[in-house]
């Protein structure tokens, strides 16, 4: 009733709590019936039944929200031109169900889930006993389906997601079933060959993560499926014939890596809206099957054997998709696709300026283990084995403008990275491994990249600086986390000009790089005399600093530092390293430290924290308690705390360096 403004549905509301408190009920009850009226107080059927299908999942679990979307608009719950249109209204009534107290939002590492309170699913439940009319034993640690006689004619929804059920030995007779959730089951004796005889009206079958080997033969009966979810099935090796299948909308394979081709009569589906076989073992696909299905906006095969699309296709009978085929769909809004050659790739890169791609993830010409991808719009290419004959301006068009997350290994002839990516204004993530040409990542005069958050540089043999001599205003101003490791010509990361920007800073970790002198470098044109009047480096998020193998290492830096944030320092194997700033632990110099409330650990050996150098004696005393000895904790805390010292205990594991 959260948004009614008019007191005679107001007043209608109170009339029906007072007829529903009377006789003799249970407080359980008694809950059910003021709950009822929210459920009731939808505005329309259509939303209740949204509601009452989050009751299919287990008690207490978390729901993915586009999961649970998906599902509405299989089932047909939701109207609409488009599938966006429809998971656009979807998400509307998730928020609508959420305001009115039915749905519980959380969200975790930046997914959003709705979940259902434990009495509001009771109630839900006692809904579906009438009608809709389910059966949801979903998170029971069953063994055994559902009896028989459970499974009525006018039953509409059937969740067993989240148990043991090993096989289904029966028939059942239940043609009004729209959603069969069996996900999560281990199916180890398999289905009844006979089991979807009678289930023609079934919509929807998620029988993903189960150890099924053969799908029953009646499958293929099934005219009015909807969706197919078959994902990490590791035991199933073939599907039945999908060619009856028609109205099928979505089609699921990935992570089954037994399958080895698509079933017969896939090219019949042509209303297929998504198809994703990633990491399966599919080796080829009939020549133009890709091109059939003119309203597919899904298609992934990332990892699969049949390894993605090359520009000599037409040669290779292990990799008969053409570039032509994926570009002729039109209504593509989401793609996971690899290329064999940077010639096929270059093709596919015009279509992206005109296409209504909203989530992304391409790799070009890597062989073996696909790359990682997190962001939505991800672009992973490697180089080859020999220098590119691809220039800056070809570089840049290769580069959407859109892509939020770049990986770039092996690549030949490139010295600067900001001139590759003038147009790349979207670019939050960047990893860069094995450029051998590489020398510096922003040029004065080239894009600034504001935007980027993560950067992880490995293996740049020729990196000599991150940013070039004059810094531009807004410089990786939104920069949170870089990484280095085995940059043999890095003499300093960061210049002292560019720290005024990095104010978003909040993790330092470094490796091995065998020149590095100083973490910043001091101002340029100061000698040596007047280095310690150099200008204060405030870092305001800083929390982690890691610095290993940092054979040269004499200095983080040679002015002041202003940190009040720092969380954890480790180091290890940086002999020349024998002072660090009091700034970084909340001090100013000239001052006694003391310790500022977000430090929680210093891990480093026990040789190398006797040998520091402190301005203030009793800053070691003050930073023991703090301290974890990487070899010998015990020894450490031993040999360095005097008896009358007080020991705080710190957790005795710490983060290890990224990549060690």
């Amino acid at each position: 009733m959260r948004n009614t403004t008019n007191i005679r549905e107001w007043e209608n509301a109170r009339e029906e709590l007072r007829t529903s408190s009377t006789g003799i009920y249970t407080i359980d009850e008694v809950v059910c019936s003021r709950l009822k009226l929210s459920y009731l107080k939808l505005k329309d059927d259509t939303r209740r039944s949204c509601f009452l299908y989050c009751s299919l999942y287990p008690r207490g679990h978390l729901i993915d929200e586009n999961e649970l979307i998906n599902y509405w608009v299989w089932e047909d719950l939701l109207e609409g031109r488009s599938t966006s249109v429809m998971k656009r209204k979807g998400q509307m009534i998730i928020d609508e169900l959420i305001s009115g107290c039915l749905l519980e939002s959380k969200i975790e590492n930046g997914v959003r889930f709705v979940k259902l309170h434990d009495v509001v699913r009771d109630m839900a439940i006692t809904i579906m006993s009438t009608k809709p009319k389910c059966v949801v034993n979903a998170g029971m640690k069953q063994v055994k389906p559902a009896i028989p006689q459970e499974w009525r004619e006018d039953i509409q929804w059937v969740s067993l997601m989240r148990n043991d059920v090993k096989s289904i030995d029966f028939s059942p007779t239940c043609p009004r079933l729209t959603s069969l959730l069996l996900q999560y089951n281990s199916f180890e004796d398999n289905i009844s060959h006979h089991f979807f005889d009678n289930m023609h009206g079934l919509k929807v079958l998620n029988l993903s993560y189960t150890g099924i080997h053969v799908l029953p033969v009646s499958f293929s009966n099934l005219e009015n499926l909807h969706s197919l979810l078959l994902s990490h099935c590791w035991n199933l090796v073939e599907v039945p014939s999908l060619e009856r299948l028609t109205k099928l909308k979505h089609l699921d394979f990935s992570f089954s890596r037994g399958l080895t081709k698509l079933p017969l009569g896939t090219e019949q589906l042509t209303d297929l809206r998504h198809l994703d076989f990633s990491f399966t073992s599919v080796q080829n696909l009939p020549a133009g099957l890709i091109s059939k299905f003119t309203l597919l906006e899904g298609l992934l095969m990332l990892g699969s054997h049949m390894i993605g699309v090359s520009s000599k296709s037409a040669e290779r009978t292990l990799y008969p998709v053409k570039v032509e085929e994926i570009m002729s769909c039109r209504n593509l809004s989401l793609l996971h696709m690899q290329f064999l050659d940077i010639e096929a790739y270059r093709k596919f890169a015009k279509f992206l300026k005109h296409s209504l791609l909203k989530e992304l993830k391409l790799v070009v010409r890597v062989f073996g283990d696909v790359p990682e991808l997190s962001e939505k719009i991800s672009l992973a290419i490697h180089g080859g084995d020999k220098k590119s004959d691809i220039s800056v301006a070809e570089s840049t068009a290769l580069i959407p403008r859109i892509v939020e997350e770049l990986i770039i290994s092996s690549f030949f002839g490139m010295k600067c990275l900001s001139s590759y990516l003038l147009d790349a204004m979207y670019l939050k993530r960047c990893q860069l491994y094995g450029c051998p040409d590489l020398e510096c990542i922003v040029e004065s005069e080239e894009n600034n990249l504001s935007g980027l958050e993560t950067m992880n540089l490995y293996c740049l043999r020729r990196l000599r600086m991150i940013c070039g001599k004059v810094v531009r205003p807004c410089t990786l101003m939104n920069l949170k986390s870089i990484h280095a490791s085995y940059c043999d010509s890095l003499k300093c990361l960061f210049p002292r000009q560019l720290m005024d920007e990095l104010k978003s800073l909040e993790e330092i970790a470094i490796r091995w790089c065998p020149k590095m002198e100083a973490i910043i470098e001091g101002e340029r044109n100061v000698n040596a005399e007047s280095s310690s009047h150099a200008a204060k480096v405030i870092l305001p998020k800083l929390q982690r600093l890691k610095l290993k193998e940092l054979p040269r290492l004499k200095s983080i830096y040679k002015g002041d530092i202003e940190c009040n944030s720092l969380r954890t320092i480790e180091v290890e194997d940086c002999d020349a390293l024998n002072k660090l700033p009091p700034g970084l632990f909340g001090a100013e110099a000239g001052q006694q430290i003391s310790p500022s409330a977000t430090l929680q650990q210093i891990t480093c050996t026990y040789t190398w924290w006797q040998s520091l150098q402190w301005d203030q004696p009793e800053a070691k005393i003050l930073l023991q308690p703090y301290l974890v000895n990487y070899f010998n904790r015990e020894t450490c805390r031993d040999k360095i705390l005097s008896p009358s010292t007080s020991y705080t205990a710190v957790s005795s594991s710490y983060t290890a360096f990224s990549g060690s």
